[in-house]
């Protein structure tokens, strides 16, 4: 929250990108296909998920800092934006969506 204030606060051309983990149907925030293994791998790795938001979630979040969505993607959205008809079939981690805010105009 203080780093979105800050943005907020900052230039009216300020942006700020980022990601964040979708939370699941179990009230988890993980990649929605994750394995075991990659679960205990992350966590020796010290790369545990501490939060996440559904989208709605999110923009409410961005929202109270005084701040707009300006983009909004899943991973399937950059799949279709992004990826060719070549390399549409690779795999993504699902469940982890992008995001750029700026101030509120």
């Amino acid at each position: 929250r203080e780093l979105l204030g800050l943005v907020a606060e900052g230039s009216p051309e300020s942006r700020l990108l980022f990601t964040y983990m979708e939370e699941t149907p179990e009230g988890r925030w993980d990649f929605r296909e994750q394995r075991l293994l990659a679960a205990k791998w992350l966590a020796l790795r010290n790369e545990r998920f501490t939060w996440g938001a559904s989208p709605e979630a999110l923009r409410g979040l961005v929202a109270e800092c005084g701040l707009d969505v300006v983009a909004h993607r899943t991973p399937e959205d950059m799949r279709s934006e992004y990826l060719t008809e070549r390399n549409r079939s690779a795999t993504l981690a699902h469940g982890e969506n992008t995001v750029l805010v700026a101030p509120r105009a």
